[in-house]
């Protein structure tokens, strides 16, 4: 488990530094949505229940900026509603 946590970490921490933007507001909402994504990703891990593969990540990456679309892909590739509301940042 908690290699899982450092790989998903390290995930969030290289896509992060792959970005060349300048130090403005537009670094901070990056790294933000990679906190975001990173948590939502995370959650659903922790729950046991899911695989967490390219649609999740995908779906994940909405939470920061559209946590309602983030929720809305989530169920439509199979996760339940709370969990889904959860990842995101709607509950």
């Amino acid at each position: 488990m908690a290699k899982k946590i450092a790989t998903l970490l390290a995930v969030c921490v290289l896509s992060m530094g792959l970005t060349a933007t300048p130090a403005s507001a537009s670094e901070h909402s990056l790294e933000t949505e990679t906190m975001d994504t990173g948590r939502c990703m995370l959650y659903l891990e922790n729950l046991g229940r899911y695989v967490i593969g390219t649609k999740v990540r995908q779906a994940c990456r909405l939470s920061a900026t559209n946590p309602g679309q983030c929720a809305s892909s989530l169920q439509a590739i199979g996760v339940q509603r709370a969990h889904a509301r959860r990842a995101c940042g709607l509950l």
